[in-house]
């Protein structure tokens, strides 16, 4: 049956509601095919400048005799860099302040840095250091400022644990001085595999 049939047979006081639920029917179609048609166009919003020509945020120039003084440490979630089935590799951040008073932002300076991951019980499962050569390439930028980003992972045979939370600890030692800053606290992560 078509739809004119259906509206010539039905009485009057319907005729007029199946005309405008057809109409209804009909613009919804329409909205609807609109919509399709739609959702395969793409929108980008890149800049044509590439990207080593634009401009990096704009920081404060660090004061002279600002010195590192504390640090702020961040580790994120250990993931299985060997395919084993046992988290093995940490992803690690690290801020270095100065006097906060004179220099605000986090800074950059030549050192080495040490870390070392230890179990609740005192047993160390790892133990890191890095070069001046491998922290000076450790440096990177982010939002927040200068950081020094390490990916930690444990030698072959240290990753197969019970899953426990471990406590990673990081020392830097400044070139310049001598002076060792340490972690305040330390972050915890969980390595290791209950399967």
């Amino acid at each position: 049956m078509i739809l004119s049939e259906l509206s010539w047979r039905a009485p009057r006081r319907n005729a007029r509601a199946m005309i405008y639920s057809g109409r209804f029917v009909l613009s919804g179609i329409v909205c609807v095919c609109a919509l399709l048609a739609a959702s395969g166009c793409v929108t980008e919003t890149t800049s044509s400048a590439p990207i080593t020509n634009r401009e990096k945020p704009s920081r404060p120039t660090r004061p002279v005799g600002v010195e590192p003084q504390q640090m702020v440490l961040s580790a994120g979630m250990p993931s299985d860099a060997d395919g084993n089935g046992f988290p093995d590799q940490i992803p690690v951040t690290i801020y270095l302040f100065g006097d906060a008073r004179q220099y605000a932002m986090p800074i950059a300076q030549k050192g080495t840095f040490e870390f070392e991951v230890k179990s609740r019980g005192g047993y160390e499962i790892g133990k890191w250091v890095f070069s001046e050569e491998e922290t000076a390439r450790a440096m990177a930028d982010s939002p927040a400022g200068l950081c020094y980003r390490f990916a930690l992972r444990l030698s072959p045979g240290k990753d197969r644990i019970r899953s426990v939370p471990v406590s990673l600890r990081a020392i830097f030692t400044d070139a310049k001085t001598g002076q060792k800053i340490v972690s305040p606290g330390s972050a915890t992560v969980r390595l290791g595999n209950d399967d």
